[in-house]
């Protein structure tokens, strides 16, 4: 997700997929908050941006949760947002910025699509939600109605042929071909990137 809103921020293609609007974006860090510096700068390091300067229009991490559930907590983030007019927002991870929901139950699911609906229409603004699949790995976790609120429904999927990113739900454009990527560790090991394998142009499905 990060290399995706740092591509959006650039105007960097996207494993081979061209970005076709560029501006300022904002990443909730829910999770992994002491790793996001050492990530941004191997990503500026690999793609030639200067170290100490914004990537293009910038990313703007908010380094703890947002509830989701909570109104007053969504109408704060909505708030402070606001100030740089961000296209494209980063909830990393769903389960952290529902706390106490089930995440099986549709109300409470519900509620949190209500949030990230608000967030969409009043910012304007692409939002972008990482959640973790089941145990099978088949689907992600909990109530069928956040893959039913969503536009587009991405999967990165190991397996002995490879690791791929896969479309599972394409609301209204046709479904992406499967890419194959590789995570290419960093030299010192902080991070990785993530390389598209065969870098010929595929379709321009990022909107």
């Amino acid at each position: 997700m990060l290399d995706l809103l740092l591509s959006i921020a650039s105007g960097r293609d996207w494993l081979g997929a061209s970005v076709n609007r560029s501006g300022p974006v904002a990443a909730v860090v829910a999770e992994g908050v002491a790793g996001i510096k050492a990530r941004v700068k191997v990503w500026k390091a690999a793609y030639g941006h200067p170290l100490d300067e914004p990537c293009g229009y910038g990313l703007h991490p908010y380094d703890h949760p947002i509830n989701l559930l909570d109104p007053a907590a969504v109408d704060g983030f909505i708030g402070a947002l606001r100030l740089f007019a961000p296209i494209a927002v980063g909830i990393d991870t769903y389960a952290r910025c529902i706390p106490g929901a089930d995440e099986n139950s549709s109300r409470d699911t519900g509620l949190a699509i209500a949030a990230l609906d608000r967030i969409r229409v009043e910012l304007h603004a692409t939002v972008i939600v990482l959640h973790h699949s089941g145990h099978q790995h088949e689907r992600e976790r909990g109530s069928s109605a956040l893959r039913g609120a969503a536009d587009t429904v991405m999967t990165l999927t190991e397996d002995n042929k490879g690791l791929f990113l896969k479309c599972a739900k394409q609301k209204d454009l046709r479904p992406f071909d499967d890419v194959e990527v590789v995570l290419s560790p960093s030299s010192d090991g902080t991070a990785c990137l993530l390389e598209a394998l065969r870098q010929e142009s595929q379709q321009p499905w990022l909107q």
